[in-house]
């Protein structure tokens, strides 16, 4: 009997639980038995899973194995996959993302916009950029422009901004400014 296996075969991965012989012509001896476990490769899920023998779906997935005790007819496997989307999450004072995507594909580089409000600077020891768990590296430059390469896991981006110290005019004659300070954060 005929096996096939539709699906992108770089999205996903098989593990078979017990041998299966399919030959050069991709043909599996009737009264095998198929167990296979399904998982999804890095940047990838398993949306679904669909199964016929002899051209009629059968019950044979349950969660991600598929499994068929005495094969009577031909196989068709069919694994549905999409690409993995990280989320990304901004805790952020004082500072706009200025309606930032909250969402990145897997593996592909995250873009945004930072802004810091009136009275604050911005810079890159202001923020801490973590992907998956993990500290990583990110580039900021002086208008804002923010970015991480190659995103594997969930994005997370904090920082807080700091105020511009104010200067403080002393030329009211009647205060005695001896103690004064050079500047005031507000």
């Amino acid at each position: 009997v005929s096996y096939t296996v539709n699906g992108n075969e770089d999205a996903y991965k098989f593990d078979y639980n017990e041998v299966l012989v399919v030959d050069e012509d991709g043909n599996i001896d009737s009264g095998s038995t198929i167990d296979i476990t399904v998982s999804a490769k890095p940047g990838y899920t398993v949306d679904s899973i669909v199964v016929t023998q002899g051209g009629e779906p059968i019950t044979a997935v349950f969660g991600n194995r598929i499994f068929i005790l005495t094969v009577t007819d031909n196989i068709v496997i069919t694994v549905n996959t999409s690409a993995a989307v990280q989320t990304v999450t901004f805790d952020l004072v004082n500072i706009s993302n200025n309606g930032a995507a909250t969402s990145v594909a897997y593996g592909e580089d995250y873009e945004a916009t930072l802004t810091p409000a009136t009275g604050h600077l911005l810079g890159k020891e202001l923020l801490t950029v973590t992907v998956g768990g993990e500290t990583v590296d990110f580039t900021l430059d002086a208008q804002g422009n923010f970015k991480v390469e190659n995103v594997t896991g969930n994005l997370v981006i904090s920082g807080v901004a700091s105020p511009i110290p104010q200067a403080i005019d002393y030329a009211d004659a009647h205060v005695d400014y001896s103690n004064k300070p050079d500047s005031v954060l507000y």
